[in-house]
């Protein structure tokens, strides 16, 4: 579906820092399930589903903290306040 305008500036700088923020996580938990320290495939490929899973989880209840907000980024965009937000995001997202 194409979008009918160009985020501004500031929301667009937003958006890519935390995308590359949501890769460094993405590397980190494929990271922790790979082979040298699952030696199962198996286990390595339910390991990497249930660990986004419960990021994806935990990011939707009151202790979003904990983990990538993945949900609290979506949220925000979606209200337009993702600049005003960002290091807050960014903030929790780096902890």
């Amino acid at each position: 579906m194409p979008t009918s305008a160009t985020p501004p500036p500031p929301e667009m700088a937003a958006v890519l820092v935390l995308y590359a923020l949501a890769a460094l996580t993405g590397t980190a938990l494929g990271a922790l399930t790979s082979r040298p320290i699952l030696p199962s495939p198996a286990l390595s490929i339910m390991a990497l589903l249930l660990g986004f899973l419960v990021m994806l989880l935990v990011s939707a209840s009151p202790l979003y903290w904990l983990t990538v907000p993945l949900l609290a980024w979506m949220k925000t965009a979606s209200a337009g306040a993702l600049p005003a937000e960002f290091p807050q995001l960014a903030a929790i997202t780096l902890a």
